[in-house]
């Protein structure tokens, strides 16, 4: 296994496993092919779909932590702090050009200035822009920016070229009625937008005129198997102070087998409940397999299975981890990301990937 895939391997990993944070998903230090300075034009097109991809950013030596290190993980669960980043990463190659740019963690935005923004608004600190506490009243209005999380994308002489911008925002409450909770989605959104306008006024304040890509990502509970969805990117050109264009992202999570899965979407999860019972005429334990689907625009882009068994030999989970493999390929259209990980008793053993582009490969751990 060359050096590349045992990355990408680490990458995957970091996501679904949680054995790490987020933050070294960068593929590595090294040098994109070199341009002049005029040649470095940044495509800011936002499109609507955030690919599963495993290509990412370079980025410079020496390399420097987020000033926000920390602060992610303390104030939403890991599952979306690791989607958050990855989902970051996604919309800067649709924004910002790999070969002429490259990542660096956040660093025009200084800690205890984005620890201010995430209070609430008082005469003490009226730069928060959280609800102010209303002395009236015993039960306050919840906070509403829950994290925002800078990631820059620089020249090769360390020169600022880009900001991406996420913005972690509480969902709205869950109802049951269907045209109560698309108008609280709505304003939820209208909110967040606002807040959006917001920090770019304080950016561009700060002299920082490149181009920013606001991107705004609605949590779930701590306790979710699942993570939050990003509900709309927006882009400010360079110079500019407004943001110009928003588009709207249809992204949503799914267990693999359950009922939601089955009332959306009966085909998928009558497909996977196959693949599930082949896993166990075909392997002599029990076979547990559970999914988590991506859908975008209502259209299944990635799925990620967990199967856990009992082994007896390194060879058994070769011959399991080949034969599910082949199963999830030849069910699913190559434009579905599939992620494997198998494991016993919470210890990995096994992983296949069959990337949108590029070979399937699998990887079998030797401990």
């Amino acid at each position: 296994m060359n050096q590349i895939n045992l990355n990408r391997l680490r990458r995957l990993l970091l996501l679904f496993c949680s054995v790490l944070l987020g933050t070294s998903m960068i593929t590595g230090c090294t040098t994109p092919e070199d341009t002049s300075q005029e040649d470095q034009v940044l495509d800011l097109s936002v499109t609507t779909s955030l690919e599963a991809g495993e290509q990412y950013f370079n980025s410079l030596l020496p390399y420097h932590t987020n000033e926000t290190r920390g602060l992610l993980a303390s104030r939403i669960g890991r599952v979306d702090g690791n989607h958050l980043e990855l989902g970051m990463l996604d919309i800067a190659q649709q924004t910002f050009d790999r070969e002429k740019v490259y990542f660096q963690e956040g660093n025009m935005l200084k800690r205890e200035q984005v620890v201010r923004w995430l209070e609430r608004n008082s005469a003490e600190n009226p730069e928060g822009l959280n609800p102010a506490k209303n002395p009236k009243v015993e039960k306050q209005e919840p906070l509403f920016l829950l994290h925002l999380l800078e990631h820059d994308y620089v020249q090769r002489d360390g020169t600022l070229a880009g900001m991406v911008i996420g913005l972690s925002i509480a969902p709205p409450a869950k109802v049951k009625d269907a045209q109560e909770r698309a108008h609280l989605l709505q304003q939820q959104l209208e909110k967040g937008k606002g807040i959006a306008q917001e920090v770019t006024l304080r950016i561009r304040n700060q002299g920082i005129d490149v181009p920013i890509i606001i991107a705004l990502y609605y949590t779930q509970p701590a306790q979710s198997f699942l993570p939050g969805n990003f509900v709309a990117v927006g882009k400010v050109k360079a110079k500019e102070e407004k943001i110009s264009e928003w588009e709207d992202l249809g992204e949503e999570y799914l267990i693999f087998p359950s009922g939601e899965l089955a009332t959306k979407y009966e085909d998928l999860q009558d497909q996977f409940n196959t693949i599930s019972d082949n896993a166990q005429d075909f392997f002599p334990n029990y076979v547990s397999l559970v999914g988590t689907g991506r859908f975008v625009n209502k259209q299944l882009v990635e799925l990620t299975v967990e199967a856990n068994a009992s082994f007896e030999s390194k060879t058994e989970v070769i011959q399991l981890t080949q034969y599910l493999g082949e199963q999830l390929k030849d069910t699913l259209p190559k434009s579905v990301h599939i992620n494997l990980y198998v494991s016993s008793v919470n210890k990995p053993q096994a992983l296949y990937v069959r990337p949108i582009e590029g070979k399937d490969y699998m990887h079998i751990y030797r401990n």
